[in-house]
């Protein structure tokens, strides 16, 4: 396919993108990180602004690119798409016409969108896209030659979200809480006082329960609620505790961060069953420290936690 026939769609890169990208990139140890990491997040937040316009719910603070030791030390762009599955979004610069695909983002993906930007940065087109082969994987190299147009792009995810392959990829994206007494916890779930700081956490303590260490867990994650710079910041601390071989106690608690005090007034915060059943729903207050809930449960059991403020929102799935 040459250039001047593919049908792009061109997209004008917003304050907030270039907000996120500065930031990120301002956290690099060298300039050469830094330019990768800036154009990494642009393009991210260039599909992002599409696939929000084309209504496909996305989990963008969710992305190995959104995590801050991760893209210090790996070149990823991806934007995670709720219940489908991650979509790398690859920079390509004036004049080029192919990006080698680095090896830590040929796994684990859906297709790879490029992204090709203006001299100034200010605008972008997307050119189009490839699929990940039936593994999950992606060419080493792919070529403007390569790609299938953006609207069959749209197509490809209606396709992926369709309920047989929604249900793969909710699978695949559970948090699995018994791995947690392996070792086998996923780097984005951080020690309480890492994600919380000294001074709330002597509050979430407040909460605390007794058990032995080898009985108990305690990880929290970060959850941004939208992109602008004033967005609500908050956090997900999940308690796990083995009350016998069979039975576990699962406490959970969102959290304010940063400059924040109490939660934002509105926020919902709900555990549903797999079906779509609510367990337990709660709606903070205008003084609200944190919320709270406690459930328990079996081995193999699912669960999920909403969290939502106006229309944005995030889902974390868990199986016990």
């Amino acid at each position: 396919m040459n250039i001047t026939t593919i049908p792009f769609v061109p997209l004008n890169l917003s304050q907030e993108a270039h907000y996120f990208a500065k930031k990120f990139a301002a956290e690099q140890a060298t300039a050469l990180n830094a330019k990768r990491v800036y154009l990494n997040t642009l393009a991210v937040c260039a599909v992002y602004s599409w696939v929000q316009w084309m209504e496909f719910t996305t989990e963008i603070d969710q992305g190995e690119s959104w995590d801050p030791v991760i893209r210090r030390f790996n070149d990823v762009a991806d934007l995670v798409l709720t219940d489908i599955g991650r979509l790398e979004c690859r920079p390509l610069l004036p004049g080029e016409r192919s990006i080698r695909v680095p090896l830590e983002v040929t796994e684990d993906r859906i297709g790879c969108v490029l992204v090709q930007f203006e001299e100034q940065l200010d605008k972008v087109k997307l050119l189009g896209f490839v699929r990940a082969d039936d593994s999950g994987n992606l060419p080493e190299k792919i070529s403007i030659e390569d790609l299938q147009s953006v609207e069959e792009l749209t197509e490809y995810l209606e396709k992926l979200d369709a309920p047989i392959f929604r249900k793969k990829i909710q699978e695949s994206l559970l948090v699995n809480l018994s791995q947690w007494f392996q070792g086998m916890i996923d780097e984005i779930w951080r020690t309480a006082q890492e994600v919380l700081g000294e001074e709330r956490l002597v509050l979430a303590r407040g909460t605390a329960r007794g058990g032995a260490s080898s009985d108990r867990i305690v990880r929290a994650q970060p959850i941004d609620l939208g992109m602008p710079p004033d967005a609500h910041s908050l956090a997900l601390l999940v308690d796990v505790m083995k009350k016998s071989e069979r039975e576990r106690d699962i406490r959970l608690q969102v959290h304010p961060t940063g400059s924040q005090t109490y939660l934002p007034s509105g926020l919902k915060c709900a555990v549903l069953e797999p079906s779509g059943k609510i367990i337990e729903e709660v709606k903070a207050k205008k003084a609200d420290l944190w919320v709270q809930f406690d459930i328990d449960g079996e081995p193999g059991e699912k669960f999920c936690v909403t969290i939502e403020l106006g229309d944005v929102g995030a889902t974390r799935n868990f199986v016990i």
